[in-house]
């Protein structure tokens, strides 16, 4: 039997700065591929608020709280100059602007985008690493500012 896993390596991250941090769309920001990417996760995540009382019959009750989202990642990391994702990370940290990103996942039998996940973030951290016996690397963290969306690709 097949799995319906998807590959990871298939998956590309796409940033845009925007003094707006909005949709690159409306404020005329292109999105640019964050070059060499080796990976990334995202994780979403909804808080809890105890709603426990006297009638909760020795059981602990809880509602839905805030919700939050964020992004890690790390790659090969390579001179701003020749990569203009790495260097528009840098220059969003820098300004302390906002970010928009899409999350691109795919299937295994294709490598056009199957659904993709969209929001604002802040750039929180960008790590350069120089090790001695391995390729310069590069840590990135993201933090969600708003909701994130997930849609269909349409191309």
């Amino acid at each position: 039997m097949a799995t319906a896993s998807i590959p990871g390596f298939k998956a590309s991250l796409y940033l845009a700065s925007s003094s707006a941090g909005g949709n690159p769309s409306s404020s005329g920001a292109a999105l640019v591929k964050l070059g060499e990417l080796a990976e990334a996760t995202l994780t979403l995540q909804m808080g809890a608020m105890d709603a426990t009382s006297k009638d909760s019959a020795g059981w602990k009750e809880a509602l839905a709280g805030l919700r939050e989202w964020g992004i890690t990642g790390s790659g090969m990391y390579l001179l701003e100059t020749s990569d203009p994702g790495q260097l528009g990370v840098y220059n969003v940290l820098q300004g302390q602007a906002p970010v928009y990103l899409q999350l691109y996942e795919t299937s295994s039998g294709t490598i056009a985008p199957k659904q993709i996940y969209s929001g604002t973030a802040i750039v929180t951290a960008f790590d350069v690493e120089s090790p001695l016996d391995k390729p310069a690397g590069f840590k990135l963290t993201l933090k969600g500012t708003a909701a994130l969306t997930k849609a269909a690709a349409t191309s």
